[in-house]
């Protein structure tokens, strides 16, 4: 009989996506300054580097490079108003080689400043009232019910945290007066610090999915996002999907323990007090729960 032919080759796994492309590597002169490309302009940040509220990882990340669009997401009118104090490059120093920005980018920085100027970034009160009452309201049903329904208060509490934490998000992505009073609201319902948070979680939108620089992305060896380099590997990528729920809810008691871990490695008091509130009112209610009533 004839020879069967043989089974079609299978395709080869796909890539992972590749690391982002470092800036352009600077000049001498350069590298004694931090040029820093903001709206068309260079500018030399190196006095502003240890001033810098955020920390010196930032200016230093983004040396030789564009920081137009995260300097516009990250920081108040006031601080963007500073740029005309900044000290530009100087003339006898080669700036870094960069394109232009694409046709694309700016598009999305006309379309954004076209939002501003129309007044969709300002914060309303009866918007963060519809925001903020059904979360404490999910929080007063979960403390009420805790003796008569603990299944359902345990669900309505769970709904109040996760509330409680996107809103958390939105204020510490926030600017203004408003926003920086709220800050403490996520230590408050979830005991999360807000530096921790902030200094995690803006490199995400600052350089979004960059394998290896953004670590909302860096979970690996628990759970792999595409097929990894076979040195890589683990035995139990194959399993991820059976033990990603039990897993992923271990996050929140991570985050306390690293906001934790932030707030008494930077002494940052003020965070503090709000977190260690929500412990105190964490304990009252296992407290209420657990005393039989009269």
């Amino acid at each position: 009989p004839p020879t069967p032919p043989p089974p079609p080759t299978p395709p080869p796994p796909p890539t992972p996506p590749p690391p982002s492309t470092p800036p352009p590597p600077l000049s001498p002169a350069s590298r004694e300054a931090l040029p820093v490309r903001i709206d068309g302009e260079w500018f030399d940040l190196r006095r502003w580097r240890a001033a810098h509220p955020a920390g010196v990882h930032w200016l230093d990340g983004f040396a030789g490079r564009d920081a137009t669009d995260v300097m516009h997401a990250f920081h108040s009118e006031d601080a963007v108003a500073m740029l005309s104090r900044l000290p530009r490059l100087s003339a006898a120093v080669q700036p870094p080689s960069l394109p232009p920005a694409s046709a694309l980018t700016l598009g999305f920085r006309r379309l954004r400043a076209r939002l501003v100027a129309e007044g969709w970034y300002e914060r309303l009160w009866w918007r963060e009232a519809q925001n903020l009452l059904p979360c404490l309201a999910c929080y007063g049903v979960g403390w009420r019910l805790a003796r008569a329904a603990p299944l359902l208060a345990t669900v309505s509490l769970a709904l109040g945290s996760t509330s409680a934490g996107w809103i958390a998000h939105d204020f510490v992505h926030g600017r203004g007066r408003f926003c920086a009073a709220m800050r403490g609201f996520g230590a408050l319902m979830n005991g999360h610090s807000s530096t921790w948070w902030s200094n995690k979680h803006n490199l995400h939108h600052a350089c979004t999915n960059q394998v290896g620089v953004d670590e909302d992305i860096m979970s690996d060896p628990f759970f792999f996002l595409w097929p990894p380099d076979p040195a890589r590997d683990s035995r139990w990528r194959r399993l991820q999907h059976l033990y990603a729920l039990p897993v992923y809810s271990a996050l929140f008691a991570l985050w306390r323990f690293n906001s934790a871990r932030t707030v008494w490695s930077k002494r940052l008091w003020r965070e503090a007090v709000p977190m260690g509130l929500n412990y105190l009112r964490g304990a009252l209610e296992a407290a209420r729960v657990s005393v039989p009533p009269n």
